[in-house]
């Protein structure tokens, strides 16, 4: 595998999460016997920024860049550290439900990044946190529902 930047690693985030994250969402719908979480539509990925997108999904996911930092210039290579937030949002429901949803939306993405990890983080060095749930505001009436995971990865280039 060719050395990756933010922007590839990003690409193979995103696809892989489109190929595997409903698997787990399927999985948890299954074990928990019901039908509490929506699978994420392949066109509800989203890439940095909201802004001038059509946002007609529930649920979406956020893939975003929060911090890069050069670490090491030597050599011609390049030491980079990114945090990248993977970020699950899903509209309120105004039911007794929703505390769960989110915490089975957070199991889901952590099942998704376990399960994947071999795939996504190959010659990658990563930490990974839980974000604790968190609320996007889209546009002066609108919010959701959000949780997810802070990767930290360290890329060579």
């Amino acid at each position: 595998m060719s050395r990756l930047d933010a922007e590839q690693f990003i690409k193979l985030l995103e696809t892989n999460m489109k190929a595997n994250l409903n698997t787990e969402i399927t999985q948890l719908n299954t074990d928990k016997g019901d039908s509490l979480l929506s699978t994420v539509s392949n066109s509800a990925y989203i890439v940095q920024t909201f802004k001038g997108k059509n946002l007609n999904y529930d649920p979406i996911v956020l893939l975003y860049v929060n911090d890069i930092s050069l670490e090491d210039y030597t050599g011609g290579s390049a030491i980079s550290t990114f945090e990248i937030y993977c970020i699950l949002g899903f509209a309120d429901q105004n039911d007794n439900n929703n505390g769960y949803r989110m915490l089975r939306y957070q199991k889901a993405i952590e099942n998704y990044i376990f399960s994947n990890y071999r795939n996504i983080f190959r010659g990658v060095k990563v930490a990974i946190d839980s974000l604790n749930p968190l609320t996007l505001v889209l546009n002066s009436s609108q919010q959701i529902n959000a949780v997810g995971v802070v990767l930290n990865i360290t890329l060579t280039s």
